[in-house]
């Protein structure tokens, strides 16, 4: 692992500990972000897509977790599952993927007794290695996005007021495309 990433992301683990129950430093490949909840992330699912292979092998994860301010998961996301196995020609079987539904981010907030308790809403992508199984390519690995609500801000209003940014933002385009 190099240097500056193993500083960066053990930075990030000291001052969000709960990750530490989710991910070992050594596993990232990218630099862990942490950015504002927005709108897109709330129609995210998170997904597992699995090929059956005899060498096993797969192609990733992305998983969703609620979290509270204090750091104690509220809940872990139902993810969609892929499953795909080898293709061959001559099995009408292999030729399809068998899915099970997952659920939205803001599908999971609601289904909280409590959806106020939200204070961040954690992504993982683990990038399994690829066909040829070599775990040292640069497309391996976990990456993390922590999304964040505003401190001291309730989910509820932080949702509000995006809903009030999407309004206007349409607003503003639609006065554009009047005025040409």
């Amino acid at each position: 692992m190099k240097e500056a990433l193993l500083a960066r992301a053990e930075a990030f683990i000291e001052e969000f500990p709960f990750l530490g129950r989710y991910i070992r430093v050594k596993q990232l490949h990218k630099r862990p972000i942490v950015q504002r909840v927005d709108l897109d992330l709330l129609d995210r699912v998170g997904c597992t897509e699995t090929r059956k292979r005899k060498s096993g092998g797969g192609l990733g994860d992305l998983r969703f977790f609620l979290i509270s301010a204090d750091g104690s998961e509220l809940m872990s996301l139902r993810q969609k599952d892929s499953i795909r196995s080898t293709f061959k020609i001559w099995r009408p079987g292999t030729w399809i993927s068998h899915s099970v539904d997952g659920e939205t981010v803001y599908e999971g907030i609601q289904r909280l007794d409590n959806p106020e308790l939200v204070a961040y809403v954690l992504e993982i992508s683990d990038l399994l290695p690829n066909s040829r199984g070599k775990v040292d390519e640069p497309d391996f690995g976990v990456e993390v996005v922590l999304h964040k609500v505003p401190s001291g801000t309730a989910f509820s209003n932080w949702l509000k007021r995006l809903r009030e940014v999407a309004a206007d933002e349409l607003s503003q385009e639609i006065d554009e495309l009047n005025q040409t």
